[in-house]
This record gives structure tokens, C-alpha cells and sequence, in this order.
């Protein structure tokens, strides 16, 4: 009974060997699948591969370093792609990259408040537009109109580009009349 017992514990035991070495194996080909989506610029099915290696193999820190500095860099640079094409104007680049950097990291700060920007920059421009649109009626009290409008946004943010344009064209027009 005691030889049963002793086969069973080692036939346990080289099962269980084997369990790990699998597991190690496939904490390795998720790093290196993760690592070659990456390189293909396949962002987040990269990161999850990442992601997967370090939690496969969570005594590894070589996975989870690389997953989290991946993680950071590449979070970094859709933020920065993104700021960058909001001061361009280029408003829904801006927003796909910000929406991007969320899918990865669904609490970033920075991207929600980039989000929160787009909505007011959208909302600045729809009013610019409509200031416009009573500029070129002309008249006087269009004039009036135009610049009441556009006042919250100058408000809201003194430095809006358009508004600044359009508030020294209604005043030269005003000063014309």
C-alpha cells in the first residue's frame, strides 16, 4: 500500500511539474506574441499579450516591467499625439487618440480631461460659427449680436483663436460705421 501511495504522490508530482513548465512556456510565447504585435504597432492586442505573460508568470519581473514601461510609454505617446492634434485643430484626431489611451487605461486623467476639451472647443466653435453667420448679415445690431456671442467664449478661454479674429473684424467694421 505504501509503494501505491509513494507511485500516486510521484505521479503527482510529475504532473504538476509538468503543469508549471506549460505554464512557464506559455508565459514566454505570450511575451514574445506580445512583443511582435507591438512591433506590428498593434497596440492593445500587444499590451493584453503583455499583460497575460506577467500574470502567467507573476514571479517574473522581466514581464512585468516590460509590460508596465510598454504600457507607459505608449500611453504617453497617444496622449501627446492627441494634445498635439487638438492645438492643431485636427479636433477628431484628437479624440481618437484620447479615446485610444482610455481603451488601455481607462482612468487616465490627462485623457478625460483632453475629452472634456474637445467637448468645449466643439461647443466654442459652434458658437464662433454662428457669431460669424450674423457678422456677415452686417447692421448694426447683427454686430451686437455677434460680439454677445462671442463673449462667454472669451471668457472662457481669452486666448480662442477664432473669436479673437472675429471680435477685431466686428470691432474694425463697428469703428467703420
Amino acid at each position: 500500500m505504501n509503494r501505491t501511495l509513494l507511485n500516486h504522490t510521484h505521479r503527482w508530482l510529475g504532473l504538476a511539474a509538468v503543469a508549471l513548465m506549460l505554464n512557464g512556456c506559455a508565459g514566454m510565447l505570450a511575451y514574445r506574441e506580445g512583443n511582435s504585435l507591438l512591433a506590428e504597432g498593434k497596440l492593445e492586442p500587444g499590451l493584453a499579450k503583455l499583460e497575460e505573460a506577467a500574470r502567467l508568470e507573476p514571479k517574473n519581473a522581466e514581464y512585468r516591467i516590460t509590460f508596465a514601461n510598454r504600457k507607459l510609454t505608449i500611453v504617453n505617446g497617444l496622449n501627446a499625439r492627441a494634445e498635439t492634434a487638438r492645438q492643431q485643430g485636427n479636433l477628431t484626431e484628437a479624440e481618437k487618440a484620447y479615446n485610444q489611451t482610455l481603451a488601455i487605461d481607462s482612468n487616465n486623467a490627462f485623457a478625460k480631461q483632453g475629452l472634456h476639451a474637445l467637448i468645449t472647443e466643439r461647443r466654442h466653435k459652434q458658437i464662433v460659427e454662428e457669431a460669424e453667420a450674423l457678422y456677415k448679415k452686417g447692421g448694426n445690431n447683427n454686430l451686437s449680436d455677434a460680439l454677445e456671442k462671442l463673449r462667454p467664449i472669451l471668457a472662457e478661454n481669452p486666448n480662442q483663436r477664432e473669436a479673437l479674429n472675429l471680435k477685431a473684424r466686428i470691432n474694425e467694421q463697428q469703428a467703420r460705421q
